[in-house]
């Protein structure tokens, strides 16, 4: 490879780095304002790591969290799920609403219940914080390795 062929990879490399970071602070900032936004594809994986870490912070599995069932303590992880799927993995929430078989209608429902559930009741706060730190830190290690 000629040296011009490297300058030339090597400032595409810069222009896409550059162009990542753009997007990113744009998700940041979209995201501060409650606007859901997918500028990445995002896996049933991270959905799944979600959903488990919910199922061991709430109590439940995800039977149950994606089943018909209606009862508070269900309600309320389902809720999470949905608050933490489409805030940490900027899924849109048609992708949540399918992961959960639910419309996405329900998806922004649940995700506003559960911002106010956050303002209104400390110990969902506490568990919810708890579920969402636990699981950046798995999807992080999982696309660390990836």
């Amino acid at each position: 490879m000629n040296d011009v062929t490297a300058k030339s990879i090597g400032a595409l490399r810069n222009e896409v780095a550059e162009l990542r970071a753009f997007c990113e602070d744009l998700e940041k900032k979209l995201r501060r304002k409650q606007v859901p936004v997918s500028l990445s594809t995002t896996s049933d994986d991270e959905f799944e790591i979600i959903a488990g870490v919910v199922c061991d912070v709430f109590g439940g599995n995800l039977k149950a969290l994606r089943g018909p069932r209606q009862h508070r303590d269900v309600a309320r992880a389902r809720a999470a799920f949905m608050w933490l799927a489409w805030n940490l993995t900027g899924a849109s929430s048609a992708q949540v609403g399918h992961f959960l078989n639910r419309d996405h209608s329900t998806v922004i429902y649940g995700s506003h219940r559960a911002s106010h559930l956050r303002e209104s009741d400390d110990e969902f706060r506490a568990k919810i914080d708890n579920a969402a730190a636990l699981s950046n830190k798995a999807i992080n290690k999982g696309t660390d390795n990836g």
